[in-house]
C-alpha cells in the first residue's frame, strides 16, 4: 500500500514536470498565422478606411520565432520600389527584405514615401487588395479585425475631409518571457478642403498697366462613390482696380504641366459679385490627385489707385453632406490675396514754402540720368496723372493745377526722379531732379513706411506719408532776390574819383619837391 502511494506521488510529479516543461517549450512561441486588430481614430461618419498590407513578418513555423531578416516587402510593393530611384535603397533586391536605410528614415522622408505609395495604389500602379471598414453614423473610429501580422498603409475616403496616409504595425514583440502580438491604435489626420492663393511672380506691389498672374490651389473633396451630392466649385471675385483677362488654366500641378481635361470642368461668369466660377465634375477628375491649381491673369486698371488695396477673393464650394444636395456651401473655404499701388503728391511753393505757385511743369523718370521717362497720362482732372496702360500714350508734360498741386498715381514701389522742366513765371528753374524713394519697409502692404524725397529744393519738413501716398513740397526762388553790381554804377564812379584824386596829389607832391631842390641849389 505504501509502495503504491509512493508510485502515485512519483507519477503526479512527473505529470507536473511534463506540464511545466511543455509550457517552457511553447510559451515563448508565436503562431505565424496569429492575427490582431487595428483601431483607426479621427475619422468622420461615412468615412471608409482602407488598410493595405505592404510589409510582412517572417516567423519560423516550427519554432514560432521571428527569423532574420524579419521584414519583407510584399511582392507588388517590391516591384514598384525597384523602379523608384528615390526609394530603391529601401529594399534588398536579392530577397525583397526591408533594409536598414528604410528603418532609419526621417519623418519627412516617411511622409513623402507613404504619400507616393498611396498615390501609386490609387492609380493601380501598385495593385494591392485592401481591407475596408466604414465608420458608422455618430462614430469617429473604425476597427479592422483579424488582420495578419505586418505593416499596413492606411487611407481614408468619404465625407468631406482630405486624410493623410498613415501606417499601423502589427508585429510581434518580446516581453521578457514570450513573443506577443499587441493590437494597434492610430489616429488619421484629416482636414476639410482648403484653398489658398498667391500673386505668382509678384511682390504684391504693382503699377497701372501691370499684368498680375494669380494662382489658386484647392483641395479636391473626397466624396464616397455612392454620393449624390458632390459639387466642387472654385471661383474668384476681383477688385474694381483689376481687369480679368478671361484666361483661366486648370492643372494638377503648380507648374501647369499636367493640365486637367477640359471636359472635367466648366468656366462660367455668374451674376452677382463673382468674376468667374469653375464647376468641376469630380467623377472625371484624376482619382489619384488630391489638389488642383487654377491660374489666370488680371491687368491693373485706371481704378487701381482709388481702389487702394486691390483685393482678390477666391473661394471653394463643396457639399458638407455628400448625401444631401442642399448641403452645398458656396463659401466653404475662402482666401484673399491683395496687391497694392502707390502715389506721389507734390506742391510747388515759394522759397519759404508759405505760398503755392502755379505754372510749373515736370517729368518723372526711373533713372538718375533722367532718360527713362515713366509713362503717365492725365486723369481728366487738372494736376492729376496716373500710370498709363499698355495701349495708352503718355502725356508730354505733367503740369500742376492752379493751386500748385501735382498728383501722380498708380505707381509701383521703387526709386523715381522728378525733374522740373518749366518754372512758375518769374522764378528760377531748379537744376537737379528730386530723388523720390517709394518703399514699404514692412513689405508691400499699402503703407509707405520708410519712403523719402531728397533734393536741394525739397522742403524737408514737408515730407510725409499717408497710407500709400508720399507728399512733399518743392520750392522755387526768384532772380530779383539777389542782385549783382552793374558796370558804371556808383561803385565804379567812386573808385574812379578816388583814383584820380590820388594821382593828382602825387603829381603836386612831385612838383613841389622838385622846386625845393632847385632853390636849395
Amino acid at each position: 500500500m505504501k509502495t503504491t502511494k509512493i508510485l502515485h506521488q512519483i507519477m503526479a510529479c512527473c505529470l507536473v514536470l511534463a506540464v511545466v516543461l511543455s509550457m517552457g517549450l511553447t510559451g515563448f512561441a508565436i503562431n505565424p498565422d496569429q492575427t490582431g486588430s487595428i483601431t483607426v481614430n479621427g475619422v468622420n461618419e461615412n468615412t471608409t478606411v482602407s488598410a493595405y498590407r505592404v510589409i510582412t513578418v517572417d516567423v519560423d513555423q516550427a519554432s514560432g520565432q521571428p527569423r532574420s531578416p524579419m521584414y519583407y516587402w510584399v511582392d507588388e510593393v517590391a516591384d514598384w520600389l525597384k523602379t523608384q530611384d528615390t526609394y530603391k535603397a529601401y529594399i534588398n533586391e536579392a530577397d525583397n527584405s526591408v533594409t536598414e536605410v528604410f528603418k532609419e528614415g526621417t519623418a519627412e522622408q516617411f511622409k513623402s514615401f507613404w504619400h507616393d505609395l498611396a498615390a501609386a495604389i490609387k492609380a493601380r500602379t501598385v495593385n494591392l487588395t485592401s481591407t475596408d471598414q466604414e465608420a458608422e453614423a455618430g462614430q469617429d473610429s473604425v476597427t479592422l479585425t483579424e488582420m495578419p501580422m505586418g505593416q499596413y498603409l492606411l487611407t481614408a475616403n468619404g465625407g468631406v475631409k482630405i486624410y493623410q496616409p498613415t501606417t499601423a504595425k502589427l508585429i510581434p514583440t518580446w516581453d521578457e518571457t514570450e513573443w506577443v502580438l499587441n493590437n494597434e491604435s492610430v489616429t488619421m489626420k484629416g482636414k476639410a478642403p482648403t484653398i489658398d492663393k498667391d500673386a505668382a511672380g509678384s511682390d504684391n506691389s504693382v503699377a497701372i498697366g501691370d499684368i498680375v498672374t494669380y494662382q489658386v490651389r484647392a483641395d479636391i473633396p473626397s466624396y464616397p462613390e455612392d454620393a449624390i451630392a458632390k459639387r466642387f466649385v472654385v471661383g474668384d471675385k476681383i477688385s474694381s482696380g483689376l481687369t480679368y483677362n478671361d484666361d483661366v488654366k486648370v492643372s494638377y500641378d503648380k507648374a501647369g504641366e499636367e493640365q486637367v481635361s477640359e471636359d472635367a470642368y466648366e468656366v462660367t461668369a455668374p451674376s452677382g459679385n463673382r468674376t468667374f466660377e469653375i464647376e468641376f465634375n469630380v467623377d472625371k477628375l484624376n482619382t489619384a490627385k488630391e489638389e488642383i491649381y487654377v491660374t489666370y491673369t488680371a491687368t491693373v486698371n485706371e481704378n487701381a489707385f482709388e481702389a487702394d488695396d486691390l483685393g482678390n477673393d477666391a473661394f471653394l464650394g463643396y457639399n458638407n453632406d455628400p448625401y444631401d444636395e442642399d448641403s452645398y456651401n458656396p463659401d466653404g473655404s475662402t482666401t484673399e490675396e491683395d496687391v497694392y499701388t502707390y502715389g506721389i503728391n507734390v506742391t510747388k511753393t515759394n522759397k519759404e514754402g508759405s505760398s503755392a505757385l502755379n505754372g510749373a511743369e515736370f517729368k518723372l523718370y526711373s533713372d538718375p540720368e533722367c532718360k527713362k521717362e515713366v509713362p503717365l497720362i492725365s486723369t481728366g482732372v487738372a494736376g492729376v496723372y496716373r500710370h498709363t496702360k499698355s495701349e495708352e500714350s503718355a502725356a508730354n508734360v505733367l503740369a500742376v493745377d492752379d493751386s500748385g498741386n501735382l498728383k501722380l498715381q498708380g505707381l509701383d514701389l521703387g526709386t523715381y526722379y522728378l525733374k522740373e522742366t518749366k518754372a512758375p513765371n518769374g522764378y528760377n528753374l531748379p537744376k537737379n531732379a528730386v530723388t523720390i524713394i517709394v518703399i514699404s519697409d514692412n513689405g508691400p502692404d499699402g503703407v509707405l513706411d520708410g519712403s523719402s524725397a531728397k533734393g536741394n529744393d525739397v522742403l524737408t519738413e514737408s515730407v510725409q506719408t499717408d497710407e500709400n501716398v508720399l507728399s512733399f513740397k518743392i520750392r522755387n526762388t526768384k532772380d530779383s532776390q539777389f542782385e549783382l553790381p552793374t558796370t558804371g554804377g556808383m561803385g565804379t564812379v567812386l573808385f574812379t574819383v578816388v583814383g584820380l584824386a590820388l594821382m593828382g596829389g602825387a603829381i603836386v607832391l612831385i612838383v613841389l619837391t622838385s622846386k625845393k631842390k632847385k632853390a636849395h641849389n
